[in-house]
């Protein structure tokens, strides 16, 4: 069971809130925040639990991962689109420098392997065979 919390208290802007400013939250964090004194932040797409003032007075933000499905997949394809583009930039810049000091053979620094094994321009996809045409 979840409980729905705006992260920015709607009573402080007169009644207004965003749907971007809602989490879902578990009932036991529900109550920290309501009961104890801590609070929910959004920093850069990513929620924090903050506690309240301790005695040295140390705020130490606790990163609150999603646990809904969407954002893992997304959190996913991110990864994969990033491992992509470092594989592509690291092909652009050996080409650029060729593959002298690498210890690859000539040529060979010149295929990049990308997740999955296949190199630049090369694809696990089924290829059609060649058909020839019949009159």
């Amino acid at each position: 069971m979840t409980e729905a919390h705006h992260i920015n208290e709607w009573v402080a802007h007169e009644g207004c809130t965003d749907l971007a400013d809602g989490i879902l939250l578990c009932p036991y964090h529900h109550t920290l925040v309501h009961t104890f004194g801590y609070r929910v932040v959004r920093i850069e797409g990513e929620y924090y639990l903050i506690p309240p003032p301790g005695e040295n007075g140390e705020r130490i933000p606790i990163r609150m991962p999603s646990k809904s499905p969407l954002e893992k997949e997304r959190l996913r394809l991110a990864g994969i689109k990033a491992a992509t583009e470092a594989a592509d930039a690291a092909a652009r810049a050996a080409a650029g420098r060729g593959s002298a000091g690498t210890g690859i053979a000539d040529g060979a620094g010149d295929r990049a392997v990308r997740p999955g094994g296949q190199g630049p321009g090369e694809s696990s996809a089924y290829l059609p065979t060649q058909h020839t045409r019949t009159a």
